[in-house]
């Protein structure tokens, strides 16, 4: 018989701890440089989180709003959860506003995506250096854009890279940044859903978490055919294998 470690080749979970669901979270995922941009895959995302999680909040938003995201996360007492999601400048302002967070109460982020960061001279802070209250960091880049590449290597702030995994994407467009999105989206839903199944702790992406930018690519195709394999064992409470 197939075991699940063996039918998962792109992500495996082997479940530590509880996997009960978290009963409340806050889920913000900033948009990039264009009104437009990521507004669907946003708006994805919190839709396939809402069934694992009693009481969400959710909001989709432009990157430029980040401060006042932070002080309304840090101010509320029923936060739950924090999941901050980016993509372009939107990830650059998620990095920015665990920071923020950081500085106000220490409040943790449970789980921070970033995809194809493009650092913005209007936000405050590095757009590559993680903060210490982020608890897990899931960075996705694309390097075949004419124009706009994605911080490939996040680290924390001693050069270390402690629960962050950064992975180069690979596929074919005519503007990879602005398609990666839709690439890297189902496995993004995956990671939130783990996430508020208390059990995101053990998803390990293949590749070097060391070297990433001379980490084998992973395929979008590939993406996107195991990630609705590891989706079925979260749904269904993070099975053992």
């Amino acid at each position: 018989m197939t075991t699940f470690k063996q039918m998962i080749t792109l992500v495996f979970l082997s479940v530590i701890g509880s996997t009960a669901l978290a009963q409340t979270a806050t889920v913000v995922f900033f948009k990039g440089g264009m009104d437009s941009v990521l507004s669907e895959i946003g708006d994805e995302l919190l839709q396939g989180a809402r069934p694992f999680v009693p009481h969400l909040k959710g909001e989709v938003t432009n990157w430029s709003n980040y401060g006042s995201v932070c002080q309304r996360i840090a101010a509320d007492p029923q936060r739950g959860q924090v999941i901050l999601v980016g993509h372009s400048f939107g990830s650059h302002a998620a990095i920015a506003t665990a920071r923020c967070l950081q500085q106000n109460g220490n409040v943790s982020v449970h789980l921070l995506i970033t995809i194809d960061t493009i650092p913005n001279a209007g936000i405050e802070g590095s757009s590559s250096v993680i903060s210490n209250n982020v608890l897990r960091n899931f960075n996705f880049f694309q390097s075949r854009d004419v124009i706009l590449n994605g911080i490939q290597d996040n680290v924390r702030a001693n050069g270390t890279r402690t629960g962050i995994q950064s992975r180069r994407i690979s596929f074919w467009s005519l503007s990879p940044h602005s398609a990666i999105d839709n690439r890297v989206s189902l496995l993004s839903q995956v990671v939130i859903q783990a996430s508020l199944r208390q059990c995101g702790d053990s998803i390990v992406l293949p590749g070097d978490n060391h070297k990433p930018s001379d980490s084998p690519s992973i395929s979008a195709s590939d993406i996107q055919h195991r990630s609705h394999i590891l989706q079925r064992y979260v749904r269904t409470g993070c099975l053992q294998n």
